[in-house]
């Protein structure tokens, strides 16, 4: 280690950047002491209600924002899947009040089958199988290893204990039975992957229903599909098959202050539903406490459904001075122990604890005038204001050079720096520069766990059809001026009874004024199977063929479950191609969905609360949701993702920097030896030792497209399981695993 590249931490790290959770698997750093007995009383309802034979349990998390939730949740989940505890964590349901169920069971699946395709046998799901055969098997005395016909035998022993539709218990049968034949070396047979399909609420086509050995007879015109009943069941299996392990099945709800009234009535009736018939589930429900009074006071939810959802209350208070200096040392701790070796800094970090923010910096923060500790002070708050404070002596750093810099801590140990004067400080910019960086934080915590975020047609048109009613309500100069040829949703498929063509018209406005209103039809796609791909298509086609067809469609296909055609599908398909123009396909890929996504999620901090502008002199200001949304528009967010853009009727595109002509097997090899050398790194920092390294050296305009390549190098190595990367504002915190270890040494 050499002052240089700790200079260059100071310069492109902050440890208080991560001043709220975004991802249950993202702790950088936990202090137990904090909110232990809130902690604690989580544990013990999970413990509770894995004995619970009957029906499930709610727990509601409530404080006022910035005080922990989230956080507390993240510890939460952590412990839930260090003890094996079957844990799926819901954040920033979009889709319409009819879709609530199949949401939550499609992102449960999804969740635990993650790793399906490269590790079938280490997925969560059939370990929860798995563990039920082994149940199964021990209550009627075997122990050693028994042929699969035993197995299954008791198997259904113990499932004619369980009240339930059988063909569920059947088909998870299949899904173990594929995936156990793939771990002794054989070839999969594809019932596992029509099994997670099926389980999800996706459609099979007949001949793919008689492998699992469905009904055909009970099969749609679209193929067979769970039904409403059917999605609870099957939740309530899984719920069942944790008790088999002396665990509960754990839903987690965070910041539900995000739901519009339409879906706070569909979601609560759902989880209602849910806590009566589902023995061993744990609902953990997260939100503001002036949320919840404002839900009961207009009747959102029925008192029955609020009394389950809420039959066991946590409130989390503020933490006093004590708790709050071993929350910023910790981090501190974390983001300086590879410096020990320097002795400069070790002495520093010796003789005062809080380096390089300093003991006046805790006494003017964390004392009143008369020197009494504070008390009920929010996480958040110390935590930005720690964070304005390193940033501050970053500057410092950045003018003075780290020698000086050090040697004037040496010194004079670290003088209140002068903040900058409010008044000089630019609201608006401020506004957008942290409305931005949070949209970063979600796009890329979401690029980091795919499966919470899965394909689902229903999600993606609630989202859609929220993001177009707010372009169509902006106020001046927004709607004229971006939003003019957007002329609103005149058919939305909620209204209709039938499976309807589209789930959505609109309109759209000539550019000239003797022009003609256009309609566009909008299909998000349900291609989980041929028939139901080949169906939809054919409604389309008719609609066209109609008298009153629309002028214009648009299919929009998720890039994960391409349409999957035979021959009706592909003539289909061909013919809509046919129509000049009139019929087009737009790919929704990953990133372009976390983006779309991200945009609402940020409002839903502001929402509840929890997104705020810290100003010079360290004071938080919260960002209003209307705020959030002028950002938006001022900043042309809703013209820059090709799906969205498309349906308003114009678009703008900004390139994203990117270093052509780089060999990523360099970047990935570069990447491997940093880690190596560091516990941690963020990809601002690979960026610039990168850029450093060069010959020749860069310019300084190329960092944003560095940036970028070891953005994309980290991803790359976090699905592969080499390093485990939190998203922090823009970029990313990365830290190696052992598996990356073992990749570098081979």
């Amino acid at each position: 280690m050499t002052l240089e590249m700790f200079a260059d931490h100071v310069r492109y790290t902050n440890p208080f950047d991560e001043n709220r959770v975004t991802q249950t698997e993202s702790l950088t750093s936990d202090i137990p002491q904090i909110h232990a007995e809130e902690f604690d009383e989580l544990t013990s309802r999970a413990k509770k209600a894995a004995q619970s034979k009957e029906m499930g349990c709610g727990v509601v998390v409530t404080g006022s924002p910035g005080v922990g939730k989230s956080h507390l949740l993240a510890r939460f989940g952590d412990w839930a899947r260090k003890e094996k505890y079957p844990f799926v964590y819901l954040l920033n349901l979009q889709a319409g009040p009819n879709d609530i169920l199949r949401t939550i069971l499609r992102t449960s699946i999804s969740i635990l089958t993650k790793g399906q395709t490269k590790s079938p046998g280490q997925t969560r799901l059939y370990r929860l199988v798995s563990a039920t055969l082994n149940h199964a098997l021990a209550a009627q005395g075997i122990t050693q290893q028994v042929d699969l016909p035993t197995a299954h035998q008791a198997y259904k022993v113990i499932l004619n204990r369980l009240k339930g539709d059988t063909s569920i218990y059947h088909v998870l049968w299949l899904l173990f039975e594929d995936i156990l034949h793939q771990t002794r070396g054989h070839r999969p047979n594809g019932r596992a992957d029509l099994a997670k399909r099926w389980l999800s609420g996706g459609y099979l086509d007949p001949d793919e229903a008689r492998q699992l050995d469905l009904k055909v007879s009970a099969v749609s015109d679209d193929g067979s599909s769970l039904d409403v009943e059917q999605m609870k069941e099957v939740l309530r299996a899984l719920c069942q098959f944790a008790g088999f392990r002396n665990r509960s099945f754990i839903l987690c709800f965070d910041q539900v202050d995000t739901l519009t009234e339409e879906q706070v009535q569909s979601w609560s009736a759902t989880t209602h539903a849910l806590l009566d018939i589902c023995p061993r589930l744990l609902v953990v429900t997260s939100g503001v406490d002036d949320t919840f009074i404002q839900w009961t006071r207009q009747k959102l939810m029925s008192q029955s459904s609020w009394d389950r959802i809420r039959q066991f209350s946590i409130h989390l208070s503020g933490i006093d001075a004590d708790a709050a200096q071993l929350m910023i040392q910790d981090r501190l701790q974390q983001s300086f122990a590879r410096f020990d070796s320097l002795t400069d800094v070790s002495e520093l970090r010796k003789r005062d604890p809080l380096f390089p923010l300093g003991k006046e910096w805790a006494r003017q923060t964390l004392f009143d005038v008369s020197g009494e500790q504070k008390s009920d002070l929010r996480p958040r708050t110390i935590i930005n204001q720690a964070g304005l404070a390193w940033d501050q002596q970053s500057r410092e750093l950045q003018k003075q050079g780290v020698a000086d810099w050090l040697h004037a801590w040496s010194e004079h140990g670290r003088d209140p720096l002068k903040a900058l004067d409010v008044n000089e400080v630019d609201i608006v910019q401020l506004i957008d520069s942290k409305v931005s960086a949070k949209i970063d934080e979600h796009r890329q915590s979401r690029m980091l766990r795919p499966e919470e975020l899965p394909v689902d047609s229903g999600n993606v048109t609630g989202l859609l059809t929220t993001l177009l009613n707010i372009c169509a309500t902006a106020g001046s100069p927004f709607r004229t001026e971006q939003y003019g040829r957007f002329g609103g949703i005149v058919i939305s498929s909620a209204k209709s009874r039938k499976k309807p063509a589209f789930q959505l018209v609109i309109e759209q406005i000539p550019d000239r004024p003797q022009g003609n209103k256009r309609t566009l039809g909008v299909t998000v796609a349900d291609a989980s199977s041929g028939l139901v791909a080949t169906n939809m298509l054919k409604r389309i086609l008719a609609e066209f063929e109609g008298p009153n067809g629309p002028d214009r469609a648009i299919l929009i296909v998720d890039g994960r479950e391409p349409l999957q055609l035979a021959g009706a599908g592909q003539t289909c398909l061909e013919k809509l191609k046919s129509l000049n123009g009139r019929f087009s396909i737009e790919t929704l890929g990953f990133e372009q969905y976390a983006t779309l996504d991200a945009f609402e999620a940020v409002v839903g901090l502001a929402r509840s609360g929890d997104l705020e502008a810290v100003l010079p002199d360290g004071i938080s200001r919260p960002i209003t949701e209307s705020e959030v949304y002028e950002s938006h528009h001022r900043n042309q967010r809703y013209l820059e993702p090709s799906v969205l853009c498309q349906l308003l009727g114009k678009c703008t595109h900004t390139e994203i920097p990117k270093w052509a002509g780089v060999d990523l097997q360099r970047v990935l090899e570069a990447t491997y030896a940093q880690l190596a050398m560091n516990i941690g790194l963020t990809t601002l920092q690979l960026a610039s030792w990168w850029m450093e390294h060069q010959v020749p050296k860069p310019d300084v305009s190329h960092h944003a497209a560095v940036h970028n390549m070891f953005k994309e190098v980290v991803l790359k190595l976090h699905a592969e399981g080499k390093v485990f990367a939190t998203a922090l504002n823009d970029y990313y915190l990365v830290q190696p695993t052992n598996k990356l270890t073992e990749t570098s040494s081979k």
